[in-house]
């Protein structure tokens, strides 16, 4: 079965290592799956540099990646409607309201940028008041021809009722408990979300284990447990349609 990665990370994992599109390319190959998209690690405070940025997506898009734009706070200052960071050919545009403090102003900004250029928009969603699910109905209310993707699901007595209430709502499977994910499961909503897992982001919780044994996991836990169709919209097909991309 093809197993397509939406969510994935390039660049600071820690003050002294990197991680490179090579390197994920290569854990990819080795765990059999055939492509994702990737991003750069969101940086707390909004730190982060365009020109390493720039770097980082050339690389992944020359090892046939797909890239996600990271949107910060500093960058909607600097190009109001981000066209000067809108260079390569982006699949969606990312934002990290708990690693940068978003007004919901700069958060209307983004949805505007991103439903103009036909981007779907990823948000970080955890169980802060910055950034679970509920605080961005306003906005997915409001711009219902914009495809939002609430990683994480979080928390996921928000993010279902929701997906069934919008339908421009998706979601990914990163570090999202699987029996959340079939507890709330159903065929009005199974063809919106997409296998991620925020790899190489496991690196700062140890208790995982070990590294390839945690992501054989994340696969076993949709291939394993959900009917063969459901699992294959999951794994690959879901991501495809949204995407409108074939895997490598």
């Amino acid at each position: 079965m093809e197993i397509i990665d939406s969510h994935l990370h390039i660049g600071n994992i820690s003050d002294t290592g990197i991680v490179t599109a090579n390197e994920v390319r290569s854990h990819l190959t080795a765990m059999g799956v055939a492509n994702g998209l990737v991003m750069p690690i969101a940086m707390r405070g909004g730190n982060d540099d365009w020109e390493t940025h720039k770097a980082l997506y050339k690389e992944a898009l020359a090892l046939d990646f797909d890239v996600a734009l990271y949107v910060n706070t500093n960058m909607l200052e600097s190009s109001k409607d981000l066209s000067h960071y809108l260079t390569f050919p982006f699949k969606a545009l990312k934002t990290h309201p708990d690693a940068v403090d978003f007004s919901d102003e700069q958060i209307e900004r983004v949805c505007s940028v991103a439903e103009t250029n036909g981007l779907p928009l990823m948000i970080h969603t955890g169980a802060d008041d910055c950034c679970h699910c509920e605080r961005f109905r306003p906005f997915i209310k409001n711009h219902p021809y914009l495809v939002f993707v609430l990683c994480h699901a979080r928390p996921s007595n928000e993010a279902f009722p929701m997906m069934r209430e919008f339908h421009n709502i998706w979601i990914d499977t990163a570090f999202l408990p699987f029996r959340e994910l079939a507890a709330n499961i159903s065929e009005d909503i199974e063809n919106r979300i997409l296998f991620g897992t925020d790899f190489p982001a496991n690196r700062w919780f140890p208790h995982l284990g070990k590294e390839n044994e945690w992501y054989q996991r994340q696969i076993d836990g949709i291939q394993d447990k959900f009917p063969e169709k459901t699992a294959e919209k999951i794994l690959s097909r879901n991501f495809k349609k949204l995407y409108k991309t074939t895997a490598i």
